[in-house]
């Protein structure tokens, strides 16, 4: 049930990823920013407050506060100097102070919540959650659209335990406000901690399962995070040397590393006690056609598409090494299966259309390098241009 939970846990973080990853902006910027904002003009004729906001800028916090002091002593109404006292003091990581000064506000709700932000700021920042997030939840409450109380109330949260409120507190927000790119990520965030601390619980309770490793190894390759992955298979390993997948988790680990020699070994080992395994037929007879060693890789890649036919790149690796070996026909044939499964892969209309070249049936080979170019040409329009090290392709592959 745990497990299942946890799994619940990384598929909705997977499910934000991909769209918060490429449009991040960091919420320490947004934060230095926000508080700093003059909501009432800074009149040119009070150079005591131009002195104090240019100390405060420049990070002269304790300067700022005497100066800030200084002004409320001749006008004690002057919300700005409070704010900017407060924001001093909070700083000087002074929470107590800067909250009495804050406290009590004459001004509209927008000021008062930017207050309390920055008392529950000052507080979060100390890691003193229960007063920061009493302080935040004000702020919200007077704000509703402002981000910044809402991430960092929901932040508190996390911090002090409870990941599934942080994510509800964040979803109001966004209910209310609409997709936002910082928003999704924290979301994201919490998800992935919450994933994390419940494997932590599990592992606590059952020290001596390895399927608790061996799970939690299968979210690192999920996130690509695979120096992790490796650590918890180690420790699965260390609890059951010859448990079934273990050794194909490592080498698949090793295989998208391209590190082809661990991953063969690692392949080699799961195979002599679970020959039948697929992935690992495959991804082993794939290694031996990167190797150039197509008879070697041909008998693990036939044995892959015999156990799981849906694996379309065993047939397409079956098909490279059966071209190597000039047995064209044969390879036309696996190259078509993933072609009518996957239409829309370029890559596989280029193998296609080389292989009827070869056949010299030159008709085939233009109509096939012709969809190649067509779709390649879309999938370049779809993705970020590369780097000049990593040109696109712009030909059919061999």
């Amino acid at each position: 049930m745990i497990l299942a939970k946890a799994n619940q846990l990384q598929l909705e973080a997977r499910n934000l990823r991909g769209l918060f990853m490429r449009l991040f902006l960091s919420l320490s910027t947004l934060f230095a920013g926000a508080v700093l904002a003059a909501v009432f003009p800074l009149q040119s004729d009070d150079p005591g407050l131009a002195r104090a906001k240019s100390a405060e800028a420049d990070g002269r916090f304790e300067e700022a506060a005497q100066q800030y002091q200084a002004i409320l002593k001749g006008t004690a109404s002057s919300v700005e100097a409070r704010l900017g006292l407060g924001r001093s003091l909070a700083n000087l990581a002074r929470c107590e102070e800067a909250g009495k000064v804050l406290q009590g506000i004459a001004a509209p709700s927008p000021l008062r919540a930017e207050a309390e932000t920055v008392a529950g700021n000052c507080y979060f920042r100390t890691h003193n959650y229960q007063p920061a997030i009493s302080h935040l939840q004000e702020a919200a409450r007077l704000d509703p659209k402002a981000k910044q109380p809402w991430v960092l109330l929901s932040r508190c949260y996390a911090e002090a335990g409870g990941h599934q409120q942080a994510i509800e507190t964040l979803k109001r927000w966004l209910a209310r406000n609409g997709d936002d790119v910082d928003v999704l990520f924290w979301i994201g965030k919490f998800y992935e901690e919450a994933a994390e601390t419940t494997f932590q619980k599990m592992a606590e309770a059952h020290p001596n399962s390895y399927l608790i490793y061996q799970a939690q190894a299968e979210q690192y390759i999920d996130k690509k995070d695979f120096k992790k992955a490796l650590e918890a298979l180690d420790r699965a390993l260390a609890l059951a040397p010859d448990a079934p997948g273990l050794h194909y988790s490592r080498g698949d680990v090793y295989w998208r590393q391209r590190a082809l020699g661990k991953s063969q070994a690692e392949l080699e080992k799961e195979l002599r006690s679970n020959p039948f395994h697929a992935q690992a037929n495959w991804l082993l007879g794939d290694i031996y056609v990167s190797l150039r060693e197509p008879e070697k890789g041909i008998p693990y890649l036939e044995r892959a598409v015999a156990l799981n036919p849906g694996i379309w790149d065993a047939h397409r690796s079956l098909g490279r090494a059966l071209v190597m070996e000039n047995k064209i026909q044969k390879a036309v044939g696996e190259f078509q299966i993933v072609a009518k499964a996957n239409p829309d892969d370029d890559t596989i209309h280029g193998l296609l259309s080389n292989a009827y070249r070869r056949l010299g049936d030159l008709e085939k080979a233009k109509a096939e390098a012709e969809v190649f170019e067509k779709l390649n040409a879309a999938r370049r329009e779809r993705v970020p241009k590369p780097s000049v090290n990593s040109p696109p392709v712009t030909s059919p592959p061999e």
